[in-house]
């Protein structure tokens, strides 16, 4: 993978500024990168909980409120986000 620095993201920079606005969520991005396949240990889900998650969460406050009251069926995104807030 090759990570253009040169120049900053206007996509994150967008986000950033207007942090309000509508934006589309892979469920990737709540899922532990694990590179186990290629000899890399994996994340240990608290590690990746507080680096990766708090802050998006934090940052974005009413994401999981979205992903629940956009889901369906909505108990397995609530099941999921649930066990990431009361682990």
């Amino acid at each position: 993978m090759k990570i253009e620095l040169t120049s900053p993201n206007s996509s994150l920079e967008s986000i950033f500024s207007e942090p309000s606005q509508l934006i589309t969520l892979d469920a990737n991005l709540l899922i532990p990168p694990d590179r186990s396949l290629f000899g890399v240990r994996a994340l240990p889900f608290k590690f990746f909980h507080e680096v990766w998650l708090e802050p998006v969460f934090t940052a974005f406050p009413r994401l999981p409120e979205e992903v629940i009251s956009s889901s369906q069926p909505q108990e397995l995104p609530y099941t999921f986000l649930q066990m990431l807030f009361d682990s």
